[in-house]
């Protein structure tokens, strides 16, 4: 919330928004794209790599899930089947 001046209820939105693209990330049989803003929180929690390796993948997804880089911008939507849904602040 404060590294990209989020308010609390913006963040709290995004919060979900990664609590569902993890999910889908785990069951959807084929690879999904984070929008910017549940990407950033990814990214975030990587960081805490305890919290994320130790707890969150094994607890929660029950399965590991890696962070692939991509080149990102709109052949990287493409390739993934259209555009993001975005989260107005």
């Amino acid at each position: 919330m404060k590294e990209n001046g989020w308010s609390h209820r913006y963040a709290q939105r995004v919060m979900e928004e990664y609590k569902r693209f993890t999910f889908l990330a785990v069951v959807a049989g084929h690879p999904v794209s984070p929008s910017d803003p549940v990407d950033q929180v990814w990214h975030l929690h990587l960081s805490y790599t305890r919290s994320y390796w130790q707890d969150f993948c094994p607890n929660i997804l029950q399965t590991p899930l890696h962070h692939e880089p991509s080149r990102g911008g709109r052949s990287e939507q493409l390739k993934l089947g259209g555009g993001h849904r975005t989260l107005g602040q």
